[in-house]
């Protein structure tokens, strides 16, 4: 007897892609994998909100057939995380140091796709002159969600 078993989370952001079949995997014991056999009638559109539900359905060799219905909350686009920021914490270095405004900084959008390299900063620092500089850090994700932080570096 087939059995199909599809993601725990059923809750995508308005404007999302939804892929049904990605990370639904269908096995038989005498047939193995049968992920490739597996129909899904319905579709998510996720410019609604609200509760949809698709039906996956599996046939093995023998004949015998499996039947599952999966039911996917569309939440307001308004709704989703911002993309996150993470490393940034006020630090001291020493007059001279070399300093990476970058350095350990990272962020990630809701999915966790790495937004690194989309991090865009404000403002300077002087590593030959003691003082306290505020450094900006802003990114935003494909869906124009925004996250900012700031932190001060003191240089000694």
């Amino acid at each position: 007897m087939p059995i199909i078993t599809v993601p725990t989370k059923d809750l995508v952001y308005q404007g999302d892609h939804f892929d049904p079949m990605k990370g639904v995997k269908a096995s038989d014991k005498k047939d193995g994998d049968i992920t490739d056999k597996v129909t899904v009638k319905g579709d998510i559109d996720t410019s609604k909100t609200g509760l949809q539900y698709i039906t996956y359905h599996v046939k093995d060799s023998d004949g015998y057939y499996y039947t599952y219905k999966r039911g996917v909350y569309v939440n307001d686009a308004d709704l989703a995380p911002n993309p996150e920021l993470s490393g940034i914490k006020d630090i001291t270095i020493k007059k001279g140091q070399e300093f990476d405004l970058l350095k350990d900084v990272k962020a990630k959008d809701k999915s966790g796709k790495d937004l690194t390299s989309d991090i865009v900063t404000s403002g300077e620092v002087d590593t030959n002159k003691p003082g306290k500089y505020k450094v900006g850090y802003a990114v935003s994700d494909t869906d124009g969600h925004i996250s900012a932080e700031g932190r001060t570096i003191t240089v000694k």
